[in-house]
């Protein structure tokens, strides 16, 4: 009967599918719990200091921690400092589950081929069997479908190329031709599977990039030589253009700054073409 040692192996085996609730909702409840019990001492500190106003020896907490000191050493009570101290706890708890939560937040949706994948094996009988289903009640609601806008992936595909690869086109290629030529892998405790290399769609991508580096500009310079119209070159040079800052953002992952600047580098250099040649003429 397939259990968490199997499911521990899957993740730990392929990293990818290491995909676990980020309870956003959850962290949100204890944060706004954790700011009210923060506002309450800050409108407790404003109480205090209209009481202490109308008790100047009170009032002298609020001027020297030395004072509020002295008066606990001599047994006395300096409500000041404790609420002081009280925030002080409480604050520091604040700020170090927000900083966590925000790196958590941070972390990446999972893609679509790998969490597809994690629920077919799940439920597939020589795989994980439903062991969550039959076993357990809460625990099993983990990857539910309604669930799918609060999981994490532990290790996201950081190259784009190669994640819309894996989820738009790398079904398509396996439902067609990748059964058949990719070899499966019979595991007795995790069942059999298919598994894909990423560092393959890595490749796939530099080697597109560095073709359409070269067939673009090429092609854009062909173009404008062959037609005549002023206009229709002038949009033409908007088109290829367009392209090439969505290929510069997409499949070579450029920053902003840098898609800016070769794309202007880009068009300047169809504009100095276009001024230069016509169409017939020997320039």
């Amino acid at each position: 009967m397939p259990s968490y040692d199997e499911l521990s192996k899957l993740f730990g085996s392929h990293p990818d599918l290491a995909i676990v609730r980020r309870f956003g909702p959850l962290a949100a409840q204890v944060i706004l719990h954790m700011q009210a019990e923060l506002l309450e001492l800050e409108d407790d500190l404003e109480v205090l200091r209209d009481f202490e106003l109308q008790h100047p020896n009170l009032s002298q907490h609020a001027k020297s921690w030395e004072k509020a000191n002295e008066t606990v050493d001599d047994g006395g009570r300096s409500l000041r400092k404790e609420i002081i101290l009280k925030a002080e706890e409480k604050l520091t708890r604040y700020y170090e589950f927000l900083s966590r939560t925000a790196a958590v937040m941070r972390t990446g949706n999972p893609d679509s081929c790998d969490l597809d994948f994690l629920r077919r094996w799940l439920q597939n009988e020589k795989g994980g069997n439903n062991f969550l289903k039959l076993s357990a009640n809460a625990e099993a609601t983990a990857w539910d479908e309604n669930q799918t806008g609060d999981l994490m992936a532990l290790r996201k595909r950081s190259d784009r190329f190669a994640a819309w690869v894996a989820n738009a086109l790398l079904p398509f290629y396996h439902n067609c031709l990748g059964h058949r030529w990719q070899k499966r892998i019979d595991d007795d405790s995790l069942g059999p599977y298919y598994a894909y290399d990423d560092k393959k769609l890595v490749v796939l991508g530099n080697v597109l990039c560095t073709i359409l580096s070269t067939v673009i500009p090429s092609s854009s310079i062909i173009v404008l030589y062959f037609v005549q119209s002023m206009l229709s070159r002038l949009l033409l040079i908007i088109a290829f253009s367009s392209l090439f800052s969505l290929i510069m953002g997409f499949v070579a992952q450029g920053r902003r700054y840098e898609i800016f600047a070769a794309t202007i580098a880009f068009a300047a250099v169809q504009v100095v073409f276009v001024g230069g040649v016509t169409v017939g003429s020997s320039s």
